[in-house]
């Protein structure tokens, strides 16, 4: 009767745990919730099949199907848990038989193709031998199982692969993500997956060596760590996920060749480090093929943007090299071996595990060529169709000072993309007459006309932090006029105040998150992930607007949310601009906002005029 008791009770809580792991709200995992459950689950099938056998029926017959099913289970839970780690990895929440079926998940398929394996070698051969000498922990009679050595063997395989694989992978994501909780989540996950199979597999050979069945403790150890993944999973929320993922604005899709046009007023390092930084954090492997007179200072200076490169450069994850030797052999442009050149290091790229090749050449002002311009252009045309494929990313910058229209023709031609730096690169600060650097950091209160054409400010603003790598942040509503014009700016996340909504969800691209407009509780933690997820360099954050959120949430409410944001701001290197339409409201809320804003502007009909800037700037 203790056995009973003991068994229902450890299986009842197991069973509450999972219900309260699927009411915590908008995990972060939400695509992947169903597969943690489906790999803890059947884990405790386990305990329910042994209760049957050794509790309530106590028959021989029921020895064959017990034996099935506790392999069955086995089976679930490793695939379970291993298109957990597939689905993380691919940053997806539906993973289509396209994704599936490419080479590039060979690891997967390989993995997946062994458990089914494993289970139809069970249900064929039957590998087992059921006795009746064996004994629970408390001393009693109980039929057993005892597994042939060879199917020991291949179970034994199963573990170290899932050990090496979907664990191993799990617990590689987790440095990826900027937040802390998030991380930490991962990291006990990929930790109790691996600690169930060592478990399960621990006590199948102790159960063996001294006939003792171990279900009853197995079962503990697994509440155990069950309850590790419940704990570690309270905290973490879909907002992580919308942030974690927040990309530099130079983020290129597979196959892309991007061109970048800089002079020397542009800090060319600060594109190139956001790069790089990015690739890294993709797991691609970097070849920057820099200029010939930066051969002395391109490792100081990645330092100092904070890329640990020695050990990267150790580990074959950045490949560093002049432009020189990527292009020139021998001083001249010989365009088989380059083909090969480039051919062979992508192999070696493929072979070493990394998601893609991101290659970065600074060709500076094209001088290392000598008179070759038109050989270097006709590999280019050659390389793009021999060369180029989904594995590759491609970032070529060139410095344009000195260069004829026809050479940047040239390039845009032979690019799927081009950015002019020198463009855009002050197009908002440049026309309140100070610098990009004077702007960097301040917090911005921009009053504006509903019917003139403000929006155009903010879309200037928006692509100077795109041409200075700068993430981009936009707090508004579905359908206004800035969602309108920038929805489809690469690489801008959207926050959507809505009313009609009581919890935060995200679209299916990830570039979108609608949460509820009423919840200062959740706008506060939607702020406070914006800043923590970009402590890497500056960001931007356009606030659209607090004319609607005070009308939504009250003055009081929305004041305290401002003077909170620019605590936090303060502390950052951040930019931000604070929208509001002064002509709705009386003049005691005007004068109550503008007092919190040393840096303000109007956008009236007749354009962008400013009305108070800090004696700092106004000095410039």
């Amino acid at each position: 009767m203790i056995d009973l008791v003991l068994s229902i009770s450890t299986l009842a809580t197991l069973f509450a745990l999972i219900l309260l792991f699927l009411r915590q709200k908008g995990s972060y995992f939400k695509s992947t919730k169903m597969l943690l459950v489906i790999a803890f689950s059947a884990i405790d099938s386990i305990i329910l099949a042994s209760i049957f056998k050794n509790l309530l029926i106590k028959e021989s017959q029921t020895m064959l199907p017990y034996s099935v099913s506790v392999i069955a289970a086995v089976i679930v839970a490793a695939l379970a848990a291993e298109h957990t780690a597939f689905v993380l990895f691919k940053k997806t929440q539906v993973v289509g038989e396209r994704h599936l079926f490419s080479t590039e998940n060979l690891r997967s398929l390989t993995f997946k193709a062994y458990a089914l394996l494993v289970l139809g070698s069970a249900w064929l051969f039957t590998p087992w031998q059921i006795r009746d000498d064996f004994q629970n922990l408390l001393g009693n009679a109980v039929y057993g199982i005892e597994y042939d050595p060879w199917f020991l063997c291949i179970l034994g395989g199963l573990l170290v692969a899932f050990i090496a694989y979907p664990c191993t992978t799990i617990i590689r994501l987790s440095h990826k993500y900027k937040d802390r909780h998030a991380s930490e989540a991962l990291w006990w996950l990929g930790i109790c997956y691996a600690s169930t199979g060592g478990t399960l597999m621990i006590f199948q050979v102790l159960t063996r060596i001294l006939s003792i069945e171990f279900i009853g403790v197995i079962s503990l150890f697994n509440l155990l760590y069950y309850s590790i993944v419940v704990y570690y999973f309270r905290r973490t929320t879909i907002l992580e996920s919308f942030f974690a993922s927040t990309a530099p604005s130079l983020y290129l899709i597979e196959g892309e060749h991007l061109v970048v046009f800089y002079t020397d007023k542009v800090d060319k390092w600060k594109i190139f480090s956001t790069y790089i930084r990015h690739g890294l954090n993709e797991g691609d492997r970097v070849i920057f093929a820099h200029s010939d007179s930066d051969s002395k200072i391109v490792r100081p200076i990645l330092r100092e943007k904070g890329i640990d490169i020695d050990k990267h450069e150790r580990g074959g994850s950045v490949v560093l090299m002049s432009v020189s030797h990527a292009y020139m052999r021998n001083g001249i442009i010989d365009k088989g071996q380059l083909i090969n050149f480039w051919n062979d290091l992508k192999a070696d790229t493929r072979k070493r595990g990394f998601k893609h090749e991101r290659d970065l050449f600074d060709l500076s002002d094209l001088s290392f060529l000598g008179n070759q311009k038109e050989e270097y252009f006709e590999y280019l045309r050659e390389a793009n169709m021999q060369l180029m494929d989904p594995f590759m990313i491609e970032l070529r910058a060139v410095n344009i000072e000195d260069m004829t229209p026809q050479l940047v023709q040239e390039f845009k031609f032979l690019s799927t993309k081009a950015m002019d730096l020198l463009e855009h690169s002050d197009k908002f600060s440049g026309k309140i007459g100070v610098s990009r650097e004077e702007v960097v950091g301040k917090i911005l209160l921009l009053e504006f006309d509903p019917v003139s054409n403000y929006e155009g400010a903010i879309r200037d603003f928006v692509f100077e932090a795109s041409a200075n790598a700068e993430a981009v942040v936009i707090f508004t509503s579905r359908g206004s006029a800035i969602h309108s014009l920038l929805n489809k700016q690469e690489n801008v996340k959207f926050l959507l105040l809505a009313n009609l909504t009581q919890t935060s969800e995200t679209d299916k691209h990830g570039e979108e998150i609608i949460i509820p407009a009423n919840n200062p509780s959740l706008l506060l933690d939607a702020l406070s992930k914006t800043f923590k997820s970009n402590l890497e360099g500056n960001f931007n954050l356009v606030f659209d607007n607090l004319t609607t959120l005070i009308l939504q949430i009250g003055f009081e409410r929305t004041f305290s949310l401002v003077r909170y944001a620019q605590e936090i701001l303060g502390t950052l290197e951040a930019t931000a601009i604070f929208l509001f339409n002064p002509s709705a409201h009386d003049q005691k809320i005007i004068s109550s906002l503008r007092s919190l804003f040393s840096s303000q502007m109007s956008f009236e009909k007749d354009g962008l005029e400013i009305t108070k800037l800090p004696e700092t700037l106004m000095n410039t």
